[in-house]
């Protein structure tokens, strides 16, 4: 994988599925200014209607065609990978549930000052990216009191 930073503004970006981790995807791109679809029957999140567009419905192809990246974020690993199946050769996919059938994986982002921080574990242990991003904002903040 190659690591980069995208530049979302005005991209079309899909989330597929409505649960916890489809709501994490969503808090992580609302500050980007991409145009932002959730397709679902039913979130477990509140959705901004000024900001994010909302299609009550389960998954269909025809739903996904226009976007640039569509995150799979079903709790059925069978819809994720029909997603990814499905994607036209332009899209970039993020099978939450197969890393093998993704072209894109999140990192854990530390922002510190004018440094940003991405740790990536290359999508086989989130829960340590996790805790290393949390050690190196302890970190961070105790070299800023040293300062």
């Amino acid at each position: 994988m190659y690591p980069v930073m995208l530049n979302l503004k005005n991209k079309k970006v899909v989330i597929v599925g409505g649960g916890m981790v489809a709501a994490r995807k969503l808090r992580g791109l609302q500050s980007e200014n991409a145009q932002i679809t959730i397709i679902s029957p039913q979130v477990d999140f509140e959705i901004n209607p000024n900001k994010v567009r909302w299609i009550k419905a389960d998954y269909l192809p025809e739903l996904t065609k226009d976007a640039d990246i569509v995150f799979a974020c079903t709790n059925d690993k069978a819809v994720n990978q029909m997603i990814y199946q499905d994607a036209a050769q332009h899209q970039w996919i993020n099978n939450v549930s197969n890393k093998e059938s993704s072209d894109l994986y999140n990192v854990s982002v530390v922002q510190d000052e004018a440094v940003t921080y991405a740790i990536s574990t290359n999508g086989t242990n989130p829960a340590l990216a996790k805790k290393t991003r949390i050690r190196l904002q302890e970190f961070l903040k105790i070299k800023r009191k040293e300062e």
